[in-house]
């Protein structure tokens, strides 16, 4: 990421996915952060996504958070 606009790229490219619900992406953390659906979507393809869009994926972590009311 080199600037702000990357972040709005890199957002459109994850948000496209059906089953993605938030994408968060911020320039000085270099990260992005995205809650979706795994029924729906693989994280396979939310990082094939990124580099289409012309970025690289350097690392991924998943975790679950399994909120009830």
């Amino acid at each position: 990421m080199h600037c702000h606009r990357c972040e709005d790229t890199i957002r459109k490219a994850l948000a496209v996915h059906p089953g993605v619900h938030e994408v968060e992406v911020d320039f000085n953390s270099r990260q992005a952060s995205v809650i979706y659906d795994k029924s729906t979507v693989a994280v396979g393809q939310l990082a094939q996504s990124v580099t289409a869009a012309g970025y690289h994926v350097v690392g991924v972590n998943q975790a679950m958070a399994d909120l009830k009311p």
